[in-house]
C-alpha cells in the first residue's frame, strides 16, 4: 500500500506567529527554486507515505485479540473462487428501499482438505450467511451444513458439517450472503463526488488490506492463502464494473436494467488484492510494448488530467519487466483515481487505485511538485505489481517485504519516467532513508521482521519502518555487493517465488545464491548472516570517530536512541545482536576516493589517517546509521567544507549536515559546532545539502518556540539563505509581496490553504465568506494538494 490508514495533511491556523509564517514562505520559494534550478524535489507528499507521531513512546493498552486467536485453522486451504456480487446503487435502477447501498453474495470455493475436518472456519465480518441456500459437496457428495456460527470478536465464521470430511478430498463451498456498501472507506464502500452542475455521484469500490477482504466475502483472509479468483459483477444499467482481470470478450451481458460483467480469471493472489468496482468513470488507455492494455479512470470532469500518469504508467510498467526479468502476467493494468479514499494508493493486482491528488495532473493547475508526487505513488504501486502481488510475504510480520522493496524501486521507476532529470535516485537519503532513521530512533519501533501479537499490530506494521528502513537496508545491501549482483539477486528472488510467499529468509539466500567474491565483515560475505541483525532487532548505531594517534582514528559504535531512559517494548528490549552491527563504513580522506571498511559488533575499527585531514565516514550516504566524531573531527570537516565543500558530493554533504543535527540531538556535540559546521551552505549550490540544513533548523526553531533565541535563529538562516536568493531572481516575488493583490494572484497551489487559512484568522467576517468562497472553488483545496 503506498500511504497509512487514514492519514490527509491538514491545515492548522495556531501558535506559530505571522513572521514565522513569512518566513517559511521565503523557504518555500528557495526551496521550489532549487527544485527547478537542479531538477529534483522539494517535498514529499506526507499521504504517500506512512506517518504519525513518529516520537511518541507512550502507547495505550491494546485489549484486543491476540493475533494468535485471529489466526485460521491448517486444515483447509483455498484452490479457487468463483465469486459472483450484485451490487445495489441507488439513483440508477429500481428496486426496493431496503436494498440501498447492500450488495448479494454468491462465491463457490474450491478447497484443499489438508486435514480431516468437521468445521470449516473461515474469516467474515459484518455480512449475513443465507443457510439455506448454501452448499457443502466433498467428492461430489453433498453434505449437510449443521451451522453457520459467526465468531464477530474474532472476525471469523464457523461452517459445521454434518460429518467430518477425510484429508485429500476435492471439497467446494458455496455462501450465499449480504453485506453492506458502507461509508467507513474499507471493504465494500461508497466513494463521493460531484459533477460541474453539482450533481451528487456514488461509485462502489473495494479497500481490503490488510484485513478487509472479509467485509467483502467469507474467505481465507491470509495472505499466504492465495488462490485464484472468477469475478462476475452484476451492476445498474448506466454504470460499468472494473476488476483485477480484464472483461472476457462477450462477457458483458445486459438483463433489464441490470448488467453483468464478468471478468478473466486471476493469477493465485492473496485475498487482499482483490478488487471491484461500480462507477460513472471515463477511461484513457494505452498499451505498453509486450502487449499490456493500460487504462486510467476517474470521474468524467477529470479525464483530461489522466494523460501523464497514462505516459507514467506505461513508461514504468516497460522498465520495470526488464529490471526484473519477469513479464507483468495480465493483460491489462487499470489506475483508478478515487474521490473518497483512506490510503495514498492500493496495489490491488490489475486495478489499482489512487487517492486523486496522487493520480491526476493538470500542469495548468500544478506545479513540479504535483508532478513528481503522481509518478512517484505511480513508481510505487507499479513496483508492487512484483513485490506485493507476484511475490508476497508469508505474514504481516514481513510487511517491510512488500512496502520496502516498492520503496526501494520507486525511486528508480520515477528516475526511468522523468528520462533523469529529477535524479530521484538521490532523493532517496531525504525522504525513505531520513523516514526510516527519524521513525527508529524512538524506544517505541519495531524491527522490521517482527512477531505480532496483537492484531492491531498489523496495522502499525504499515510505518515508516516498513516503508523507509525496508528501503535503506535494501539500498545499504546494494552498494556492498554492487547494484548489478544485487539487481541479479532480486530477479532470482522474484523467479525463485513468483505466485508465492516469502520471508526475509529468503529473500537473503536468493541473493546469496548469486554474490560471488564479495568481501564481508568476516570473510567472503553471507547474505544471510549479515542482514539478520539490521531486520531482526529495532534501532541503528551512531558510529563515533576519534582520534587515537598521529597515524589512526578509532571508530566505536553505540545504539542512537533520542531519549536513552525511554523503555523499549519488553519483546524487543534484548535482542540477540544486543543491539549492535557490523557496519559498513564507507569513508572518505580529503580528496581520497571513498572506501569501504568493517567496524565489527564487537571490536572497534582503526583507520590509518593523517593528522591534517578530515575523515568523512558514511561517504555517499548508503548506510543506515548516523556518524559523529569528537572536536577535533567535527572541526576538521567544518574547516573542509568552508575552505572547498566541493571535494565531498552532495549525497556526503547532506550526511554531514543531516547527522551533525543528530548527533548535536542527543548531546554529542554542542549546537554551536552545527551552526559553524552550517554556515558554509551560504555557498552551497546543491539542492540535497540545503535541504537537511532546512529541515534541521526547522526542528531547532519549533525546540525554541517563542523563546528569545528563536529570533536571532531566523536572522542567522536568512543570512545564510541571502546569496542562493539573490542568485535565483526571484526579486520579482518580493516586489510583488509590497502589492496585495499581486502577491495574492501569485501564491501557488501547494501553498493556498495555509494562505487561506491566514487570512481568515486575520481578516474578519467580510475576508472569511470571500476565502470560504475561494476554497470551496479551488481545485487544489478539494484534491488536498
Amino acid at each position: 500500500m503506498g500511504a497509512n490508514f487514514g492519514k490527509r495533511t491538514v491545515v492548522e491556523c495556531n501558535g506559530l506567529n505571522l513572521i514565522v509564517t513569512i518566513l517559511a514562505i521565503i523557504l518555500a520559494v528557495v526551496a521550489t527554486f532549487l527544485l527547478t534550478y537542479f531538477l529534483t524535489k522539494n517535498a514529499y507528499d506526507t499521504s504517500k507515505k506512512p506517518g504519525g507521531d513518529d516520537n511518541n513512546d507512550n502507547k495505550e493498552e491494546d485489549n484486543s485479540p491476540s493475533a494468535a486467536e485471529l489466526r485460521l485453522p491448517t486444515s483447509v486451504e483455498p484452490v479457487h473462487y468463483d465469486l459472483k456480487v450484485k451490487v445495489y446503487l441507488p439513483n440508477y435502477v429500481n428496486f426496493p428501499q431496503e436494498k440501498d447501498f447492500t450488495f448479494d453474495g454468491d462465491v463457490e470455493m474450491t478447497l484443499k482438505i489438508i486435514e480431516p475436518v468437521k468445521k470449516i472456519v473461515l474469516n467474515m465480518r459484518d455480512i449475513k450467511i443465507d443457510k439455506e441456500h448454501s452448499v457443502f459437496t466433498a467428492g461430489g457428495e453433498k453434505i449437510d451444513i449443521e451451522k453457520v456460527e459467526p465468531l464477530p470478536k474474532l472476525e471469523k465464521v464457523d461452517i459445521v458439517l454434518a460429518k467430518p470430511i477425510e484429508k485429500g478430498k476435492d471439497a467446494k463451498l458455496k455462501l450465499i450472503y449480504t453485506g453492506i456498501i458502507n461509508n467507513k472507506l474499507g471493504g465494500l464502500y461508497q466513494t463521493t463526488y460531484h459533477e460541474k452542475d453539482g450533481t451528487k455521484k456514488v461509485a462502489a469500490v473495494t479497500q481490503l488490506e490488510p484485513t478487509d477482504a472479509r467485509g467483502f466475502l467469507p474467505c481465507f483472509d491470509e495472505p499466504h492463502l492465495k488462490a485464484t479468483w472468477n469475478v462476475t459483477v452484476i451492476h445498474p444499467k448506466g454504470t460499468n464494473a472494473i476488476s483485477n482481470g480484464i472483461e472476457l470478450e462477450g462477457g458483458r451481458t445486459e438483463d433489464g436494467d441490470w448488467i453483468t460483467t464478468k471478468f478473466t480469471q486471476t493469477p493465485r493472489m492473496s485475498s487482499y488484492l482483490l478488487a471491484v468496482m461500480v462507477n460513472e468513470f471515463e477511461y484513457i488507455q494505452g498499451k505498453t510494448k509486450s502487449g499490456v492494455l493500460f487504462r486510467i479512470w476517474s470521474r468524467p470532469d477529470a479525464k483530461s488530467m489522466t494523460q501523464y500518469a497514462l505516459y507514467a504508467g506505461i513508461k514504468c510498467l516497460e522498465f520495470y519487466e526488464k529490471l526484473f526479468d519477469f513479464k507483468f502476467p495480465l493483460e491489462k493494468q487499470d489506475m483508478v483515481a478515487l474521490p473518497d479514499f483512506s490510503a495514498g494508493a492500493m496495489e490491488n493486482w490489475g486495478m489499482i487505485t489512487y487517492r486523486e491528488n496522487s493520480l491526476l495532473y493538470d500542469e495548468r493547475l500544478y506545479g513540479p511538485m504535483n508532478k513528481q508526487r503522481v509518478a512517484l505513488v505511480v513508481a510505487h504501486e507499479l513496483g508492487h505489481q512484483w513485490f506485493g502481488d507476484l511475490v508476497t510475504m508469508k505474514w504481516w510480520d514481513d510487511l517491510w517485504l512488500n512496502e520496502g522493496f516498492a520503496t526501494w524501486v520507486e525511486f528508480f521507476g520515477i528516475d526511468v519516467i522523468s528520462d533523469g532529470h529529477w535524479r530521484m535516485p538521490e532523493y532517496i537519503i531525504l525522504d525513505a532513508l531520513t523516514q526510516g532513521l527519524t521513525r527508529d530512533s524512538v524506544a517505541r519501533s519495531h524491527p522490521l521482521s517482527f512477531r505480532i501479537d496483537k492484531a492491531t499490530e498489523v496495522f502499525e506494521a504499515f510505518d515508516s519502518i516498513s516503508y523507509g528502513k525496508g528501503a535503506s537496508i535494501l539500498r545499504m545491501l546494494s552498494a556492498i555487493i554492487g547494484a548489478d549482483t544485487f539487481h541479479k539477486g532480486i530477479a532470482h528472488y522474484v523467479s525463485k517465488f513468483a505466485y508465492k510467499n516469502a520471508q526475509a529468509a529468503d529473500l537473503w539466500q536468493a541473493i546469496d545464491e548469486v554474490v560471488e567474491n564479495v568481501e564481508g565483515p568476516n570473510g567472503k560475505m553471507k547474505v544471510l548472516e549479515y542482514a539478520d541483525q539490521w531486520t531482526a532487532q529495532m534501532g541503528f548505531p551512531i558510529v563515533t570517530v576519534s582520534s587515537f594517534n598521529d597515524t589512526h582514528v578509532k571508530i566505536t559504535q553505540e545504539r542512537y536512541k533520542k531519549n536513552p531512559k525511554a523503555k523499549d517494548p519488553e519483546k524487543y528490549s534484548r535482542p540477540k545482536y544486543g543491539f549492535k552491527w557490523e557496519v559498513p563504513i564507507w569513508y572518505q580522506e580529503g580528496k581520497e576516493k571513498v572506501q569501504l571498511a568493517w567496524l565489527k559488533r564487537e571490536e572497534p575499527l582503526y583507520l590509518k589517517s593523517k593528522p591534517d585531514e578530515p575523515i568523512a565516514i558514511n561517504a555517499e550516504r548508503n548506510g543506515f546509521y548516523r556518524q559523529n566524531y569528537d572536536a577535533k573531527g567535527w572541526e576538521k570537516l567544518s574547516k573542509q567544507l568552508h575552505q572547498n565543500h566541493e571535494i565531498y558530493s552532495t549525497k556526503t554533504r547532506n550526511a554531514i549536515i543531516s547527522d551533525a543535527y543528530a548527533a548535536a540531538l542527543v548531546d554529542k556535540v554542542p549546537y554551536e559546532t552545527v551552526f559553524e559546521l552550517l554556515s558554509y551552505v551560504k555557498k552551497e549550490q546543491e539542492f540535497l545539502p540545503w535541504q537537511e540544513a532546512l529541515n534541521g533548523f526547522f526542528n531547532v526553531l519549533e525546540f525554541f518556540g517563542n523563546e528569545p533565541e528563536a529570533k536571532s535563529a531566523k536572522k542567522f538562516m536568512l543570512r545564510l539563505l541571502e546569496p542562493i536568493y539573490k542568485k535565483s531572481s526571484l526579486k520579482h516575488i518580493e516586489d510583488n509581496y509590497k502589492k496585495e493583490e499581486l502577491f495574492f494572484e501569485i501564491v501557488a497551489a501547494p501553498l493556498r490553504a495555509k494562505t487561506y487559512c491566514y487570512g481568515v484568522k486575520e481578516g474578519g467576517d467580510a475576508v472569511y465568506k470571500k476565502v470560504f468562497c475561494l476554497c470551496v472553488k479551488d481545485r487544489s483545496i478539494q484534491l488536498g494538494v
